[in-house]
């Protein structure tokens, strides 16, 4: 079916429908193309704990294919439905009695046909298509194992391309659960398979937010071939649970991937599974071909393998985020935050080794066994310059064994270090690996390897708590300020300032919005009730396994 500016496809969120949508078209900026739905209303969704309320949406259910499928569109919102993929597929289903994939040849890591997906945006070589919105739609698989994808749009590029085929995507407010593949993702495809070009350029003016994915096999959401990406607010919560044979992608929670200038922050990523690749299974994985990426104010925690990795990339950041309980029990590293240079990358856009990595301000908590604060993991051929590790908090919990501050194999270096704090019950706590030698806090501090770095025991006690916050409503925004706390033995380093929509909201790195050093802060854009009432997270499961109890302003050691 093809539609014009200004028309609406509604259907009834009472409805079900057993076919597949296949429609194309061009809106207008003034008059955008809308796929949506009518007559909504609250209902609990069969299957969640109590609790868990999602709008009413029209059910849309089909087996082959995609559910609903775009292509060639230009200014589209797809909003409010509810899409089940009903594949009877695995997601390699020509190794489903196979033990051994090896003896079949290489299977693909994501073939081009056979996909179930619930979504698909596809768009075509040529002039450059515009303006696309995802928002609050709920995509559903069968499970893990199924040969299905939540939501992805494609862009279609030439080896010789320098302008983007489609730009201004926004993936917002969507929950994915129980599919194969991915849960949520982009990707540039060439026409001339095995060539790429410019990597990042097939997509421009990407935005990922506030979108929940669950119970996926492989990755979680995912920004492929893009540039000008943010991704912000989203939880990715048990990905990497493919048990089948055959798969070749190590998982990642969130995974930017041949990407330039991407902005990622408050973001939540928890029980990352390895898919049964031996291979990855990390939080975040700044993956390889990348050029200036910000990783900021993330909470990563309770994965299988890092925290938080990078492999070739050019001046990234990685900063403020909170790390722990990771187990890194695969191939990138026994780092809560693994440096590499994994690329494969090669010709004149190819990005190999590590230039300009920033590490600082991190709270990494060693709290699991043979775990290091950083571990830096040589790979592949390529420079390692100017490699920083600044002002991160490194927390040693004595319960766990086998733990190092550092683990810098003699094939990689880190450049400088200073100013890092670390914490535990006594200095004996402090370990350091540093090539062959192993290295105590004694010999740490003679030796100059951390210029200012100190060490104190772990402080048991809470940081004083103002109960009298004062807001001002400026042109600005909405400025808040509260007295200085107090802590005797560790002092403070920053607060953390949430926002919700009454007093019951949970504080938690989703919510988060700042961490001031000082005890004021500038709201300049406080949600609404109506932007808030919108927010899937309202609506999609909350249990932290590692959560703390924490006031909506919060101070931090």
């Amino acid at each position: 079916m093809t539609l014009a500016a200004g028309d609406a496809v509604l259907l009834d969120a009472a409805s079900v429908w057993n076919e597949p949508l296949r429609l194309t078209g061009c809106g207008s900026p003034e008059e955008p193309i809308v796929l949506g739905s009518y007559g909504r209303e609250i209902r609990q969704l069969p299957g969640w704990e109590v609790g868990f309320r999602l709008e009413q949406r029209p059910m849309i259910i089909w087996r082959e294919g995609a559910v609903v499928e775009l292509s060639d569109v230009s200014h589209w919102i797809v909003r409010d439905l509810a899409i089940e993929c009903s594949s009877e597929s695995t997601l390699y289903p020509e190794l489903r009695r196979v033990d051994d994939p090896s003896t079949t040849g290489q299977p693909s890591r994501h073939p081009a046909e056979g996909v179930n997906y619930g979504i698909l945006v596809r768009t075509s070589a040529g002039s450059p298509q515009r303006g696309i919105s995802i928002e609050s739609n709920y995509v559903r698989g069968r499970g893990p194992n199924q040969n299905s994808e939540g939501i992805l749009v494609s862009s279609e590029t030439t080896e010789s391309a320098t302008e983007p085929t489609l730009c201004d995507i926004a993936i917002r407010n969507n929950l994915v659960e129980s599919v194969g593949w991915r849960g949520i993702g982009t990707g540039g495809r060439s026409i001339n398979p095995g060539t790429i070009g410019i990597p990042w350029i097939p997509l421009e003016n990407l935005t990922m937010e506030g979108n929940a994915a669950r119970d996926v096999g492989l990755q979680g959401i995912c920004a492929f071939n893009a540039h000008e990406v943010v991704m912000r607010r989203n939880l990715v919560d048990g990905a990497g649970q493919y048990r089948g044979v055959g798969a070749k992608w190590g998982p990642a929670g969130l995974w930017p991937w041949s990407c330039a200038h991407v902005l990622i922050e408050f973001n939540e990523v928890t029980n990352m599974f390895d898919g049964n690749t031996g291979a990855d299974a990390t939080g975040i994985d700044i993956d390889r071909n990348r050029l200036h990426v910000t990783e900021r104010s993330n909470h990563v925690y309770g994965n299988m393998g890092s925290g938080i990795v990078t492999m070739s990339c050019h001046t990234s950041s990685i900063e403020s985020n909170r790390i722990e309980g990771n187990l890194a029990k695969v191939n990138m590293g026994p780092g809560q935050i693994g440096l590499s240079d994994y690329q494969t990358e090669k010709g004149e856009h190819g990005i190999t080794g590590i230039r300009d990595p920033s590490v600082e301000d991190n709270l990494i908590i060693l709290d699991r066994d043979n775990t290091t604060a950083l571990s830096p993991v040589r790979i592949s051929d390529g420079a390692w310059e100017r490699i920083g590790f600044h002002r991160n908090r490194v927390v040693f919990f004595d319960h766990a064994r086998g733990q190092y501050a550092y683990d810098i194999q003699p094939t990689t270096k880190v450049d400088s270090m200073g100013a890092n704090r670390f914490y535990g019950v006594d200095a004996d706590a402090f370990s350091a690996r540093i090539g062959d030698r192993t290295v105590d806090w004694t010999t740490w501090q003679t030796d100059g390897y951390d210029a200012d770095a100190s060490f104190s025991p772990l402080d048991g006690t809470s940081p004083s708590v103002d109960d009298e916050l004062a807001t001002t409503q400026t042109d600005e925004g909405v400025r808040l300020s509260w007295r200085q706390s107090e802590d005797s033995l560790s002092g403070v380093h920053h607060y953390n300032v949430y926002r919700g929509s009454d007093r019951a909201f949970e504080p938690r790195y989703l919510t988060l919005i700042g961490q001031p050093e000082t005890p004021e802060f500038l709201d300049p854009a406080p949600a609404t009730d109506a932007d808030q009432e919108s927010d899937p997270r309202d609506a999609r499961e909350t249990r932290d396994p590692l959560r703390a109890v924490e006031r909506p302003l919060r101070q931090e050691r």
